[in-house]
C-alpha cells in the first residue's frame, strides 16, 4: 500500500495500516502522544500507553457530548504497546 484513501479506510486491515503508519509517520508533535499526517484529510494519533489511550476517546467523546467540535474518528488501530486513532484532519 502506497497511500492511504480515506474512502476505502475500512476496507484495509490493522496490518496494512500499522505497516503503513510505521513506515510513513513523521510526528508534528513529540511523545507520549504524536500526530502525524497520513493523508491530506487524515491523520493518526500515536499514544504509547492504554490508560492514555481509554482516556483520549473518553475526552473525545466527552467534548462531542458537549457540542464542542472535534474530528471524528475513523478508526482506532492497535500492536503491542502503541495505538493509533485515525481521525479527520481539522
Amino acid at each position: 500500500m502506497l497511500e492511504v484513501y480515506e474512502e476505502r479506510l475500512a476496507e484495509y486491515s490493522d496490518e496494512d495500516l500499522l505497516d503503513y503508519i510505521h513506515r510513513t509517520f513523521i510526528p508534528l508533535k513529540p511523545r507520549p502522544c504524536s500526530v502525524g499526517l497520513l493523508s491530506p484529510n487524515l491523520v493518526a494519533k500515536g499514544i504509547a500507553l492504554e490508560s492514555i489511550l481509554s482516556d483520549s476517546l473518553a475526552e473525545h467523546n466527552l467534548a462531542r457530548a458537549l457540542g464542542i467540535r472535534v474530528p471524528d474518528i475513523k478508526r482506532v488501530v492497535t500492536k503491542d504497546r502503541t495505538s493509533y486513532i485515525i481521525m479527520d484532519c481539522v
